[in-house]
């Protein structure tokens, strides 16, 4: 943008205008791109970390009431360790259906 004259009186808010779409144009070729996706990183890794404390609590939270269920039968020592047992015994069933289907039958 040329302009005209300099004892144009809008000269000075002309100059800052064209100096700020440039500047604008600028920052949202380089910066901007950055600033989303340092975004998507922060946000993914709280979202594993919340993810990950969900899942721990989620764990403590069925262990207690597997003891609580089988402490309707049996006394407590017995029905924590039938707790551990019998929950243990699952999540061993499931890594062995996951290592067994992490390699298709040919």
């Amino acid at each position: 943008m040329a302009f005209k004259s300099l004892s144009d009186p809008k000269w000075a808010t002309r100059a800052v205008d064209l100096l700020d779409r440039v500047l604008d144009g600028v920052r949202n070729r380089t910066t901007r791109p950055l600033i989303i996706a340092v975004r998507a990183i922060v946000f993914g890794l709280l979202i594993a970390v919340g993810a990950c404390v969900a899942f721990v609590f989620a764990l403590i939270g069925l262990f207690r009431g597997a003891n609580e269920l089988f402490d309707l039968w049996w006394d407590r020592d017995t029905a924590v360790w039938v707790s551990y047992v019998v929950l243990g015994s699952l999540f061993v069933l499931i890594g062995l259906r996951t290592l067994r289907r992490r390699h298709p039958e040919d």
